[in-house]
């Protein structure tokens, strides 16, 4: 029987991954709004003034692949939407570097990015992989196994 986790599995670890990223960027905003008395609205107000351009665009790469593991979870078992999960992974991996990059010109760059950098690649690479064997399966014409067809879960 052939193996038909890939996509799922690193779409699972970037819906993981955007959501602990997208909750540190909240507590921020919170912290910040804490500190200086304010509201949640104008707290993000502040939050987005003080963040250079790299954050933006990271800010971009979470959301994106939090939204594409969703997509790639869903869509794990239909061969003919693999195309997606490859434009949406190839996306990603342009976010980061373009991240890397304004990082690198804003003189903000570090040791530590490097790491990110190594995660940052990873997986939506993974996610890409994922999306490739599914757009061969579609390809060549394979169905899925009827055990993931039809049945519902209770």
């Amino acid at each position: 029987m052939k193996r038909y986790n890939l996509l799922k599995v690193s779409s699972i670890i970037m819906i993981i991954l955007g959501v602990l990223n997208i909750a540190s960027v909240l507590v921020i905003v919170l912290d910040i709004g804490r500190v200086l008395g304010l509201g949640i609205l104008s707290s993000m107000q502040v939050y987005f003034m003080l963040l250079d351009k790299s954050n933006i665009v990271l800010l971009a790469c979470y959301v994106l692949g939090f939204v594409a593991g969703i997509y790639g979870v869903l869509n794990s078992r239909r061969f003919a939407r693999g195309r997606v999960c490859v434009i949406l992974g190839a996306a990603i991996i342009a976010l980061f570097v373009a991240y890397l990059i304004v990082a690198i010109v804003e003189g903000t760059f570090s040791a530590a990015y490097i790491a990110s950098g190594i995660m940052g690649v990873l997986f939506p690479a993974m996610y890409i992989a994922g999306g490739v064997q599914n757009v061969r399966r579609f390809k060549s014409g394979e169905k899925p196994p009827e055990e993931f067809i039809g049945k519902r879960l209770g």
